[in-house]
């Protein structure tokens, strides 16, 4: 059965980007207040207790196993502080790591993981281009273009998801004809097909393992 951990209190649209401590006790989440990202919070919540309390102004928190807790800035920096799991305090103060990263749309955040050993991923740019397209990029860092000559509005393509089909040929992502939907397209020069047109938006699309269905 599901149980809810947290209710919106006065001024919060949306609690997100929930990540557990070690140990499970603790997590990390987001509180939104406004779409463009200003006034974002983190907070923790003890998970034995269901009490909750505000850890530091920011966004997109995750732990990382050097015993940091990553987080962003609608300015685009992304931003470190020490932290005790076992207590979910900060242990010293923050420090940027990196700044100039992409901010999303519509509510502000920046893209970037850490993986389990500690390796860090993150995007950095603007999102003042009017196109984007997709690329094959090499550990190397070369990149080729899935299929030159297509282009996408990179504000719906990159701010509402897109997926790589298992098989490696369909790339579903959003798009939009009014209201944003999930298209799909036949690599490596195949068509786009338009695939939902309900109203209101369909968005963050997945591949099933087995390629045959889509959950958005």
């Amino acid at each position: 059965a599901a149980e809810v951990l947290t209710e919106l209190s006065d001024g919060e649209t949306i609690h997100s980007n929930v990540r557990l401590l070690p140990g499970e006790r603790f997590a990390v989440f987001q509180v939104w207040h406004e779409q463009d990202g200003t006034g974002d919070e983190i907070w923790v919540l003890d998970l034995d207790s269901r009490e909750r309390r505000m850890l530091i102004a920011g966004s997109n928190p995750w732990y990382s196993p050097s015993g940091h807790l990553l987080y962003g800035t609608s300015e685009g920096t992304l931003l470190a502080v020490p932290i005790d799991p076992r207590s979910a305090e900060l242990t010293g103060a923050p420090a940027p790591l990196a700044d100039g990263l992409v901010v999303r749309p519509p509510y502000g955040t920046i893209d970037y993981a850490v993986s389990s050993n500690g390796s860090l991923l993150y995007r950095r740019g603007g999102l003042s281009a009017t196109e984007a397209e997709f690329v094959w990029m090499t550990r190397a860092g070369h990149a080729t273009p899935v299929d030159p000559g297509w282009r996408l509005d990179p504000s719906l393509s990159g701010a509402y998801g897109w997926s790589l089909s298992p098989q490696g040929d369909r790339i579903v992502t959003t798009n939009s004809a009014g209201e944003v939907d999930l298209w799909v397209k036949q690599l490596p020069d195949g068509p786009f097909d338009r695939l939902t047109s309900d109203l209101g938006d369909e968005r963050f699309p997945t591949w099933s393992p087995d390629g045959q269905s889509i959950a958005f």
